[in-house]
Order: structure tokens, then C-alpha cells, then sequence
């Protein structure tokens, strides 16, 4: 079974879902790190920045059957 999701009607992929979870955590630590001066001491801010995206995706996908399945109970 793929895992989707219904916004008003609208399915969208699993994936997908993660992914714009993942994308808005990133903007958030990037700014974070932006604003404590941690990209003076990388060589290349645009490959940590997919680095921690990857990183982030994975573990919107490990916690989100965790919290669907808390959000059934809930409802």
C-alpha cells in the first residue's frame, strides 16, 4: 500500500509530504546557523545545506508513521 495523504480532496504522495516538512525545517536551521556565524567555518555552505536536507527528509520519514498513528488515536 502507498502511503498518501488527503489535503481537501487532494491526494499527495507520502514522500512528498515529508519532503515540504523537511523543506520548511531546513530554512528554519539554516537561518539558525546563518544567524550564529557556523557557515564562516565550512568550505562549501551549499553542500551542507543538502547534507542537513537528507538528514532532516529522513527523519520527517521515520516520524511520520509514529505520528499518524498518535493522530488516529487522537481522533
Amino acid at each position: 500500500m502507498i502511503a498518501e495523504i488527503s489535503l481537501f480532496g487532494v491526494f499527495f504522495s507520502g514522500a512528498f509530504a515529508t519532503a515540504c516538512l523537511a523543506g520548511v525545517a531546513a530554512v528554519v536551521v539554516r537561518r539558525l546557523l546563518h544567524w550564529t556565524g557556523f557557515y564562516r567555518l565550512v568550505w562549501h555552505r551549499h553542500l551542507v545545506d543538502l547534507a542537513l536536507f537528507v538528514i532532516l527528509w529522513a527523519t520527517a520519514a521515520m516520524v511520520m508513521p509514529a505520528l499518524a498513528g498518535t493522530i488516529e488515536k487522537v481522533w
